[in-house]
């Protein structure tokens, strides 16, 4: 315990020689030529009156989060062809509950390249190690400290044509691994492959139309892990069809929407436990919008609808639905306020047979500031709370919870 301390204190020391002894080199990005370097420390402090997201017998804490980050671009002045790569680390510490510390690491690196001919190539990878108790993307091990990674690659190769014409071919590897026996059998490889046509309306405006395929291999349990195998695994595909639109970021609007339906096929036809895989065909949306309301007021919308693998018995999937709604408001010209609203429903469709009908609905809301002192140095401060509450009685132990978060930052930019 006694060691804890320190390196706490050890910690915020490091960070306030960062605040103290750094201004004078961080009025602007390090350039060499077409070499940029960003690099940035921050800290937050958090109390958390429910860190285990529980519905009753809550724990609080206090959460300390220093964060290390940088970003080497080299950058050409043609047709913004770029190369980056970049490193996020959360060192994160627990006040009273020290055995949840953990550390995040966030390596990811970009490539844009774009000729005169109308060929480009877009390539991004990003890595994600942790052992955080927010859980994976389809909810796995939310609440708990699970030890993770991930890392999901992508390219799209492209080509414009006419001035208003263009195509892209696209490729996307997913891989998700646990450390942990107990987790490994939801170990999961996805091999995603698109195709789109795009039609550029206005200056400011290009709608599309898109179509992907992704295979989701459960690799570990078609090893044979426990009492799966590859004649029982939830392996499964996924078509989805797309139309939209973009709206390029200089104007008033700017985003997508993109909306269209999936269906998700299984590879087999019943689990380990002998219950039915049943294929779905949902609505789906990837939409982000924001609007400059007026020059000092924008407005941010969201609405991403998808169905996706669930991770525990009473379902073999989900369909997850989120809508938000955001507000940022510039009070005065380094101070702007924040403020925002989340739904987001988790329905467990096609239940398994003695399982009643689940699903959920996280209530989320949030309101904080930033200011910004200089161009390298930034603070903020946020109360965010979640409510979560159930279809029936029989989830409400597990899944139910009420959240209260307080929070302050510091961001030190390079």
């Amino acid at each position: 315990m006694e060691l804890i301390k320190k390196r706490k204190w050890i910690l915020f020391l490091l960070f306030v020689f960062c605040l103290t002894a750094l201004p004078a080199l961080a009025k602007e990005p390090f350039r060499l030529g077409w070499l940029q370097v960003e690099p940035g420390v921050g800290y937050q402090g958090e109390y958390n009156d429910n860190i285990y997201r529980e519905k009753s017998n809550t724990v609080d804490d206090y959460i300390n989060t220093l964060s290390f980050g940088c970003n080497v671009r080299l950058q050409s002045t043609h047709m913004d062809n770029f190369v980056r790569l970049g490193y996020h680390g959360d060192f994160v510490s627990y006040m009273d509950n020290s055995d949840n510390n953990y550390i995040t690491h966030k390596p990811d690196f970009a490539l844009n390249f774009r000729t005169a001919m109308g060929l480009y190539l877009e390539v991004k990878d990003q890595y994600l190690k942790t052992e955080d108790p927010y859980g994976s993307a389809n909810t796995y091990g939310e609440g708990d400290m699970v030890d993770r990674w991930n890392n999901d690659a992508s390219m799209i190769i492209g080509y414009e044509f006419a001035d208003r014409y263009a195509v892209e071919i696209g490729y996307q590897n997913y891989m998700q691994r646990y450390e942990n026996d107990i987790d490994k059998h939801q170990d999961r490889i996805d091999n995603a492959y698109s195709v789109g046509f795009f039609y550029k309306l206005t200056g400011k405006t290009t709608i599309f139309g898109q179509f992907r395929m992704t295979d989701a291999e459960y690799d570990r349990q078609n090893d044979g892990l426990d009492d799966w195998n590859s004649g029982n695994s939830q392996d499964y595909a996924l078509a989805d069809y797309f139309i939209g639109a973009r709206f390029d970021t200089w104007g008033k609007l700017s985003g997508t929407v993109k909306i269209g339906y999936g269906t998700k096929s299984y590879d087999n036809d019943q689990d380990q436990y002998g219950n039915k895989y049943e294929d779905s065909t949902q609505f789906i949306s990837e939409t982000t919008l924001s609007l400059k309301v007026t020059p000092k007021s924008v407005v941010g919308f969201h609405l991403q609808r998808s169905i996706k693998g669930a991770p525990d018995e009473a379902s073999a999937s989900f369909v997850d639905t989120s809508v938000g709604l955001k507000l940022t408001q510039t009070i005065v010209d380094r101070l702007k306020l924040h403020i925002g609203v989340e739904w987001v429903n988790t329905d467990y469709e096609d239940e398994n047979p003695g399982y009643p009908e689940k699903y959920h609905n996280m209530y989320k809301g949030w309101i904080g500031t930033t200011y910004k002192i200089s161009e390298w140095l930034r603070f903020g401060a946020q109360y965010e709370y979640k409510s979560r509450n159930t279809s029936n009685a029989v989830y409400d132990d597990e899944y139910e919870y009420d959240n209260n978060i307080f929070s302050l930052n510091a961001n030190l930019l390079f």
